[in-house]
């Protein structure tokens, strides 16, 4: 029965009614994950001890040491499932997880690119403290040879309106509003657009911020459930969809725009908001300047006072990365009196992903941890076993079977509970990763990565664990000689 689930659910889905009725998601995904490894231990622990009997009975060593090792485990096959599936779950989810890991590092890898397209600086203020700067970077306090390296600054103003579909109570949101300036440097990247609008995203961008009627909104808009499809986001929109602006104090000031477009996965951390032609956010909604995009020349030239440690993401060469680096320090310094905060968006970016990986490195650790205090364990357990069978280590070794025999028995035994369950979690964490990409991030362009480093870690460092912890009970095993028959009979 167990072979047979554990066959059932690598089948594939497409064949399998129970499966493709099931609604998709990451609960109905750990549960079969689950499945498998319990079906896999399962497995272990009642065929293929047979089989491993069979094949030692071929010689008189192996026969003897293979049995003594089996010969507790079959006796207990429950308490060995149980000890063997602690170990296989905890280690499945390390391994899944590492997986995990690798793949959200891989996506969130063009995270930089598509929040900052082809700026690389931000200059931030509030609605109550807007920014009031003017486009010429010299009037800033920068000296020529900076403002050399700058090619675009577009300023983009922020209002706070209602949203309308007719479907729904209106829903607050930002409203954001830019020029042509920001257009004619690309924009942000698009994840999706209306092709009649423009063949690339600069042209949708320039279509947008010459016409009051478009808007280009952020991902939150298109958000699905994973189980059903439904929308999920702040309002369900779709391309070419209208809906209702609406200012706050004033419903009269109701306008219907058209969606031309999404901005990429991104938008929903770095660049929220429904993205429309600047003097209508600014004269009918009341916007004020909040941010300034800027950036650097291709090729721009490096001074020796650039920043040299910067982080260099796909997306622009190291050269540009120094370079703005260098005039955002100075940008920083010339507009500190005016209360502008001055940011690379590539380190904003970067701290987001670095938080949200170290929260997943955290978990990591923590399965890991439970582990390794799991297999010390083993070490207190094999300490008992061998206080408890004194007496029949010690018939063994009067009926002239060795200190050694006894120590490879042990150690097969420790093997089979500990080292199984170590193999179990990895080869089903492993494969059941494949098919978590498969599902959830082969789409987003992730590339498939096998988490061989968090697999040879656990195994490695699990295997050293277990010798560690089960070596002085075992020595003391090998070394009780066979007057302890007589002695515990006594």
């Amino acid at each position: 029965a167990a072979l047979g689930l554990l066959v059932w659910s690598w089948w594939p889905e497409s064949l399998d009614p129970i499966r493709a009725s099931t609604a998709f998601d990451e609960i109905s995904m750990l549960v079969l994950g689950l499945v498998q490894v319990l079906a896999a231990v399962i497995v272990l622990v009642t065929v293929v001890p047979r089989t491993l009997r069979a094949l030692a009975a071929r010689g008189r060593r192996p026969r003897l040491v293979g049995r003594l090792a089996l010969a507790h485990p079959v006796a207990q096959p429950l308490r060995t499932a149980v000890v063997m599936s602690m170990f296989a779950v905890t280690v499945f989810a390390v391994v899944v997880l590492g997986g995990y890991t690798s793949s959200f590092a891989s996506v969130s890898g063009d995270f930089v690119q598509e929040s900052e397209g082809e700026f690389e600086i931000l200059l931030t203020g509030s609605r109550a403290a807007p920014l009031n700067i003017e486009r010429d970077p010299i009037s800033w306090g920068l000296s020529a040879a900076q403002a050399e390296r700058i090619d675009a600054v577009a300023p983009v103003s922020r209002a706070v309106v209602l949203l309308d579909d007719g479907q729904a109570s209106p829903v607050p949101y930002v409203l954001r509003g830019a020029d042509d300036a920001f257009a004619e440097h690309g924009g942000l990247p698009l994840y999706l657009w209306d092709t009649e609008l423009g063949e690339t995203e600069a042209e949708v961008w320039q279509r947008v911020l010459s016409d009051d009627g478009l808007v280009i909104v952020d991902a939150s808009f298109g958000l699905e459930a994973t189980t059903d499809g439904a929308a999920v986001g702040v309002l369900p929109l779709k391309l070419g969809q209208e809906f209702d602006v609406i200012a706050p104090s004033d419903p009269g000031t109701a306008k219907p725009v058209r969606v031309a477009g999404f901005l990429a996965q991104s938008s929903l951390a770095f660049s929220p908001g429904v993205w429309a032609n600047g003097t209508l956010v600014e004269e009918r909604y009341d916007g004020v300047t909040t941010r300034v995009y800027v950036s650097v020349v291709s090729n721009p030239p490096i001074f020796a006072d650039d920043p040299a440690d910067v982080d260099v993401p796909p997306g622009k060469t190291a050269n540009e990365r120094r370079a703005a680096a260098g005039v955002s320090l100075a940008i920083d310094e010339a507009l500190a009196e005016d209360g502008v905060l001055v940011r690379l968006i590539v380190d904003e970016v970067l701290l987001v992903q670095g938080l949200v990986l170290a929260i997943l490195a955290i978990f990591q650790a923590y399965l890991a941890l439970g582990l390794g205090v799991g297999l010390l364990g083993i070490g207190v357990v094999t300490a008992r076993a061998v206080r408890d069978r004194t007496h029949v280590i010690g018939l063994l070794r009067a009926v002239g079977v060795s200190g050694k025999d006894v120590g490879r028995s042990l150690a097969g035994e420790v093997a089979w509970t500990g080292g199984l369950g170590l193999a179990v979690g990895v080869g089903v964490g492993m494969m059941f990763h494949v098919r978590l990409h498969a599902a959830l991030w082969a789409d987003q362009g992730a590339e498939l990565a096998l988490p061989w480093g968090s697999a040879a870690t656990v195994l490695i460092g699990g295997a050293a664990l277990v010798s560690l912890a089960v070596f002085w009970p075992i020595r003391a095993a090998m070394r009780i000689a066979p007057a302890e028959a007589l002695r515990s009979l006594e």
